[in-house]
């Protein structure tokens, strides 16, 4: 998912991005300014109590080039908090940008502490159970293993059993593709993968580096960026992405946000904006949804 940075961005200063991750917990906050002009159609589907509302988004500030903190260590940057602001700016409202540990976010929302959040969720259908998506982006999951592929691994879920894999807590890789890969290693008889859970993607990359495991599973997007800002001290398996889905910005049930969001997403497309944004993180056009699945 990684590719040349457009837009002013330069490798070094998203090296330095990836690099200067803080981990999560009680990370400092900070509030984003969008950027952009007001859409008067968007705006005027936006309920009026939400104008005068400090409307507050979560993600996980350790998953580059989506959200990571930039070299100050306090300021939150990345495609998902560009992206949202520019959606904010269409429906004429500011988000507040908050750091939250990944695995906390989507209980939070259904709780009431966040009024959305973007930090690279799959949408599963577990989660939809919880609370509402807007499409924005798709991609799937990747391996990556450590400089050489000494263990000379490939995406291929029976590759996997019976080694230690390292995924991020609350991830898709955690919470559902790593038990159905167990379930396809059982049905060969072979031994269960050696799943090994941490709170964040900077510490699991540390545990790839110090060989606590053979290879990490995390969304193929994000490897891609971090593979090229590791210096090469990790690569990315051969094989193709694994059960590709769409990525989505999560709200609590029912929230007046979603319509005039997936309104702001629908014309980022329209306009070049989203694939502009995409560019200067250097996701590829690959990762856009067709028309057909935008709102």
């Amino acid at each position: 998912m990684k590719r040349t940075l457009a837009c002013a961005v330069a490798v070094g200063a998203l090296i330095t991005a990836l690099t200067a991750c803080t981990g999560t917990g009680t990370a400092p906050t900070a509030s984003q300014p969008s950027a952009g002009h007001a859409d008067p159609k968007i705006e005027a589907i936006v309920p009026a109590s939400l104008k005068s509302k400090t409307i507050t988004m979560a993600t996980d500030a350790s998953y580059a080039p989506f959200e990571s903190y930039a070299a100050d260590h306090t300021t939150i940057v990345g495609f998902d908090v560009d992206m949202v602001n520019a959606a904010f700016a269409k429906m004429g409202l500011k988000a507040q940008i908050v750091n939250a540990g990944f695995d906390t976010i989507i209980p939070g929302l259904a709780a009431g502490r966040y009024d959305l959040s973007a930090s690279a969720f799959a949408v599963t259908a577990e989660r939809a159970k919880v609370v509402d998506f807007v499409d924005y982006m798709q991609g799937g999951s990747a391996l990556a293993v450590a400089k050489g592929n000494p263990q000379n691994l490939r995406m291929d879920p029976l590759a996997l059993c019976g080694r230690p894999i390292g995924a991020e807590k609350g991830s898709t890789q955690a919470i559902d593709q790593l038990p159905a890969i167990q379930q396809k290693c059982q049905a060969a008889g072979k031994q269960a993968v050696d799943v090994q859970l941490y709170p964040s993607t900077d510490a699991m990359e540390l545990a790839l580096t110090s060989g606590r495991v053979v290879a990490v599973f995390s969304g193929g997007t994000g490897l891609a960026v971090q593979t090229k800002a590791s210096q090469g001290k990790i690569e990315l398996a051969p094989g193709p992405l694994y059960d590709p889905v769409p990525d989505g910005v999560a709200f609590p049930k029912n929230s007046p946000l979603v319509k005039p969001f997936a309104a702001a997403v629908k014309a980022m497309y329209a306009d070049g904006s989203m694939k502009a944004l995409a560019h200067k993180w250097g996701l590829p056009d690959a990762d856009m949804l067709p028309a057909s699945e935008l709102r």
